[in-house]
């Protein structure tokens, strides 16, 4: 997750291309990580 936001924060990238074992398993929005990572924060309270 740190790696996640730090691409997003520190290059300015909106979407993160994800894969898992050298093959391609989606795309990762900006919007949908920022949207997630608020929910996560949410159930911490």
């Amino acid at each position: 997750m740190d790696l996640v936001y730090e691409c997003f924060a520190k290059l300015g990238l909106r979407y993160i291309c994800a894969i898992k074992d050298g093959r391609y398993a989606g795309m990762v929005h900006k919007k949908s990580f920022v949207k997630h990572m608020r929910e996560m924060e949410q159930k911490e309270h």
